[in-house]
C-alpha cells in the first residue's frame, strides 16, 4: 500500500481566528453602513427654517439674516442648499453679527472657503466633498471652538473669539447675470439646558 501524506488541516485555533476576523469585519461594515459612527449634532433640533431661494444679483454679495433664536455659546447649525447654476458663485452660512462674521462658503465648482472677518481661515480652494448640486454645511460651536463639515466630512476646526449670536445666509456672485441658491433647510440644534 502506497504511503499517502495527510492533507494539511489548519489547527482549530487558526480556523476559529479566521471566523472571528470575518464576523468582526462584517459587523464593522454593518455599523458603518448604518450611520452609527456618523457625527451627531450638539443637542436636539430647537428651530428649523426653509429659507427657499436666495437671489444673488449680478456680481454682488448678499447677506440674509435668519429669524432664528440666539443660539447661545454651544450649538450646531446645519444648512442644506442646492445650487441652481454651475456658475462662479459662492454660498454658505454666516454666523456672527453685522460687524463681525464667520462665513463658511462653498461653490458648485467644488471649492470651499472659511473666513472670520477679513482673515482667511481656510483659503478658497478645491474640496473634494463639495458637490455641484445639493450640499450640507454643518457648523458645531462649543464656546469659541468651531468645527465645520461639508456633506458630513470634516473641513476645519479652530477658534473664533467674537460672538456668534446670529445665523444667516451669505452669497457672492462673480458672473454677469443674476443667479440664486435654493436653501432647503437651516436647522439649529441646542443642548437641552439651553432651550
Amino acid at each position: 500500500m502506497p504511503h499517502t501524506r495527510p492533507i494539511f488541516t489548519p489547527p482549530v485555533v487558526l480556523r476559529w481566528g479566521f471566523v472571528l476576523v470575518g464576523i468582526t469585519a462584517v459587523s464593522l461594515i454593518l455599523i458603518i453602513a448604518s450611520g452609527q459612527l456618523d457625527p451627531q449634532p450638539i443637542g436636539t433640533a430647537t428651530a428649523s427654517l426653509t429659507p427657499g431661494v436666495q437671489p444673488i444679483p449680478t456680481q454682488s454679495k448678499t447677506v440674509q439674516w435668519l429669524a432664528l433664536p440666539d443660539p447661545g455659546h454651544v450649538f450646531t447649525v446645519r444648512g442644506t442648499a442646492v445650487f441652481t447654476e454651475t456658475a462662479d458663485i459662492r454660498g454658505g452660512l454666516r454666523l456672527g453679527t453685522s460687524t463681525q462674521a464667520f462665513d463658511v462658503l462653498i461653490s458648485p465648482s467644488g471649492y470651499a472657503a472659511i473666513r472670520a472677518g477679513a482673515a482667511e481661515l481656510f483659503p478658497y480652494q478645491p474640496w473634494p466633498h463639495v458637490r455641484a448640486d445639493e450640499n450640507e454645511i454643518w457648523v458645531d460651536v462649543q464656546e469659541q471652538v468651531i468645527t465645520v463639515r461639508v456633506n458630513r466630512e470634516w473641513l476645519w476646526s479652530g477658534t473664533v473669539t467674537f460672538p456668534l449670536s446670529q445665523i444667516g445666509l451669505v452669497a457672492e456672485s462673480f458672473i454677469t447675470m443674476p443667479t440664486s441658491i435654493d436653501w432647503q433647510t437651516v436647522t439649529l440644534y441646542q443642548p437641552t439646558a439651553q432651550n
